[in-house]
């Protein structure tokens, strides 16, 4: 497979809140040999995807913040293989707390909406937990 892409971020950083956007594009495209020959009709061997983000960050103490991330991204097949079409919307806001010198934990909930006309469109909705240790 060869995958081609690209990035791009710019970030403003105060002393308590930072503001960091991100856009971003990638092509997968299955790769032809003379001896190997992959399915090349498939969505998931040939698309591209682009999309960004953006989050802002907010230190509320010297060892605590909170974060707002937007994404949106949608991936797409390549135009002689298909119409797939799949587009993400994400939001999502956490809050981590380092609760030792080398231990975090981070709590948060996010939305996201999933349309698409290759697999089930859908809303999600969560709350999530995690706790980040370093030996």
């Amino acid at each position: 497979t060869l995958v081609p892409r690209a990035a791009a971020s710019v970030g403003l950083l105060g002393r308590r809140v930072s503001v960091t956007l991100t856009i971003y594009h990638r092509k997968t495209e299955a790769a032809l040999f003379d001896d190997l020959a992959p399915a090349t009709d498939s969505i998931f061997n040939n698309y591209r995807e682009y999309g960004g983000t953006a989050v802002l960050s907010h230190r509320l103490t010297p060892t605590s913040n909170v974060n707002l991330e937007l994404g949106l991204s949608r991936v797409r097949a390549l135009e002689e293989i298909g119409t797939e079409d799949t587009r993400q919307a994400l939001v999502q806001l956490s809050l981590a707390v380092q609760a030792a010198p080398r231990t975090a934990v981070t709590v948060g909930t996010r939305y996201r909406r999933l349309n698409s006309n290759t697999v089930m469109s859908g809303d999600e909705f969560a709350v999530f937990g995690g706790l980040n240790h370093r030996f």
